[in-house]
Formats: structure tokens, sequence, C-alpha cells
């Protein structure tokens, strides 16, 4: 999910923007996720993806009040410098099952978090001094979360959790 490179992000207010945005898409991605959980009465996995969309939502709000004082631009949503077109949506997706377990669900957020302080990293060397010192204060908030989360999922280990016996799966044709 990096930027195709951060000479193409030219202000702070561009950077805050885009991290904005970032975050605000991983809170509700975090949030579709733990709604996704407890209608299919997974309450675990729901209860940690409510903490993960909590969590990107105060870091949003820290980026927003950042961005008080400097003015952000208005990008159409086709504007942004990701590399993919939905920066989150491809790392998630494919791996989301509504009986997944804690340790699963744990390792997307991780997936997650590791590509957002990517996004962050590639910032660390910009040309503008304002947004490398924007740069550098988000990804050190990030790294605290991504510690935390690696920490946690350190704690679980593999606990060989099996997955939930599903009552009424899918109707497919074999």
């Amino acid at each position: 999910m990096s930027p195709r490179g951060p000479a193409q992000i030219e202000s702070p207010g561009e950077f805050l923007l885009h991290s904005l945005e970032l975050e605000r898409e991983s809170a509700e991605h975090y949030d579709q996720l733990a709604q996704s959980m407890a209608v299919h009465h997974n309450p675990e996995v729901a209860a940690l993806f409510e903490q993960l969309a909590r969590r990107s939502a105060r870091r949003a709000e820290e980026i927003e009040r950042r961005a008080q004082e400097i003015p952000l631009p208005e990008l159409a949503p086709w504007e942004f410098k990701w590399h993919c077109p939905d920066p989150l949506q491809d790392c998630l997706e494919p791996k989301v099952h509504y009986l997944m377990t804690v340790t699963e669900a744990l390792d997307i957020a991780l997936y997650n978090e590791r590509r957002i302080r990517d996004f962050y990293a590639a910032f660390l060397s910009a040309s503008d001094m304002r947004v490398r010192a924007l740069a550098e204060e988000i990804a050190r908030e990030t790294r605290h979360h991504l510690n935390w989360l690696e920490a946690w999922r350190a704690e679980r280990g593999i606990l060989g959790e099996e997955r939930m016996e599903d009552l009424d799966p899918p109707n497919t044709p074999e």
C-alpha cells in the first residue's frame, strides 16, 4: 500500500489527507469485519476487530488534530496515490472467513498494520522536511500499535485453535 513514491506527495496537507484516508478506511474495514463476525456468532473475533476499529479511529482523530493547522487539498477518490485502487481491500478479503479464529484474525490485522507502517516509512526520506517530520511522528505511533499487536499475537502463540463448527454450511454444488 505504499505510495507510488514520496516525491509524488508534495505537501504536508496532501500527506495528512492520505494518512487520514488510510486510517479512516482501516477503521471502517475493521468495523465491517467486526459486524460480520458478530452476525455469524463469532464474538471473540468480533471483539478483536471492534478493538482494532477503535484504535484506527483514534489514530484518524490524531491525524485530524494535526491537520487542523494545515489546509488539506480536496482529492477525488481516483486521485489518491496508492499502488492499488483500494489501499486495504485486497489484503483483507481473501483471508477472511466467518468461522475464522482469533489467531487468524490477528494474522490479518498484523498484515494490514505492517502495510500501514510501510506506507509511513516510505516518507521518512521525503524531500519536504515538514512531510518527513509528520511521517516520523505518525510512523512512531504506528510502530507502537504494531508492537502491541505483535506482542498480543506472540502471547497467544500457536494455540491450535479450531474453527467453530459450521452448523449451517453454504449449500454449494459439488
